[in-house]
């Protein structure tokens, strides 16, 4: 029987978490829900196109093992194959900014 990777683990999880490994199972940690967001204009009309954003904490590779690296994890997805970025907390709060302008831009701009 396979060992339950949640045992001696629940003290030390974000309060975010919702599904992690365990360190002899898997390097992601931990990792949160994912927020899908459907869009609605595929350049292929008949696969679907979505994106969703999650929040993990991988172990580093260091050789001491205690070191936790945030990431944001972006994914795209068209139809059945997927592409992920992962991005740190810097990065991702700088994309979030950026494509806010951009969409202030167009409604003040656009059409």
């Amino acid at each position: 029987m396979d060992e339950d990777p949640t045992i001696g683990m629940e003290s030390t999880c974000p309060t975010w978490c919702v599904m992690h490994g365990s360190s002899n199972h898997s390097a992601l940690w931990h990792v949160s829900e994912a927020h899908l967001l459907e869009l609605g204009r595929s350049a292929e009309p008949r696969r679907k196109e979505s994106l969703d954003v999650r929040a993990a904490q991988y172990l580093s590779d260091d050789s001491d093992g205690a070191t936790w690296e945030p990431a944001v994890e972006l994914a795209h997805h068209v139809g059945n194959r997927y592409r992920v970025i992962q991005l740190t907390p810097a990065d991702a709060r700088r994309i979030a900014e950026l494509l806010s302008h951009a969409a202030d831009d167009v409604d003040t701009h656009g059409s």
